[in-house]
């Protein structure tokens, strides 16, 4: 009956999120202004419990008179326990919490780590969310806690690109060098695309130890046919000493009539022959 009880929650609550936003309330009809929060229980695929916790936001605060698609559910915080067989019980393990910017785009993510000794949940781990007027994420700033300093130490960041189609067009990644308090760019992915909008080429370029320049190191080209679908794709490295890309992996897509994948031909490189 449990079961059944958290199962019920929990469509309720996806059914409230999947509600059109342009819904119109019934005349005369209006909603509180306050945030309400719901819950719902599910066990995630390795077995563990995870705890939801869900607000109501404003969408428009243009007026007293609200309709019901003014207000979208967010999530708020994920808590995921997992079961202890000695005691019979969920036992915390971790904790997750959303913030979110005026746009309702998660601006924060906080991850928290629960201490037996202490009984309670400590900062363990954020991330800081950047979006372009879009909505698109164009960058991201992980964070460690630092307990000893009592302070969020910067590790990695990521920063994307987007073409004028909203295609991803270049992604880079860099580590937070703790001597010089800077970020150092550690790689990026160049990506290049027909048409259609297909994605026909990623491009790797891969931070050289030595000289700490950016350096090709590999890249991937897709082929489509004419109903753009995918049928070949080959991997490249790059080999340093003849100074070219070598193929290195190919895999061909075959497909039936209405479009169903028949079958995959995976080839690796024969180094002996080349």
């Amino acid at each position: 009956m449990k079961a059944l009880i958290a199962l019920l929650t929990l469509v309720c609550v996806l059914s409230f999120d999947a509600m059109p936003q342009d819904r119109k309330s019934r005349p005369g009809r209006f909603f509180p202004q306050a945030t309400s929060l719901t819950t719902a229980d599910r066990l995630s695929e390795d077995g563990d419990k995870v705890l939801s916790v869900f607000s109501v936001s404003k969408q428009n605060t243009s007026g007293t008179k609200r309709s019901a698609g003014d207000f979208k559910q967010r999530l708020d915080s994920l808590i995921r326990c997992n079961w202890d067989v000695s005691s019979g019980l969920w036992i915390s393990s971790r904790k997750k919490e959303f913030i979110y910017d005026a746009e309702n785009n998660v601006s924060q993510e906080f991850e928290y780590k629960w201490i037996d000794s202490l009984s309670r949940f400590v900062k363990y781990y954020k991330t800081e969310y950047s979006y372009d007027e879009k909505g698109n994420t164009i960058e991201e700033i992980d964070f460690k806690w630092v307990d000893s300093s009592y302070y969020w130490s910067p590790f990695w960041k990521y920063e994307y690109n987007f073409d004028t189609l909203g295609n991803y067009a270049q992604e880079k990644e860099y580590y937070y060098d703790q001597n010089t308090s800077l970020f150092v760019l550690l790689w990026k992915i160049e990506y290049t695309y027909d048409l259609n909008g297909n994605l026909i080429q990623d491009l790797i370029f891969d931070r050289d130890d030595v000289s700490g320049e950016l350096k090709e190191a590999s890249k991937t080209e897709y082929t489509y046919d004419t109903d753009n679908k995918i049928v070949l794709i080959i991997d490249y490295f790059w080999d340093k000493s003849a100074e070219q890309y070598l193929a290195d992996m190919k895999v061909e897509i075959n497909y039936d009539e209405r479009a169903n994948i028949t079958q995959e031909v995976l080839y690796y490189r024969d180094e002996i022959s080349n």
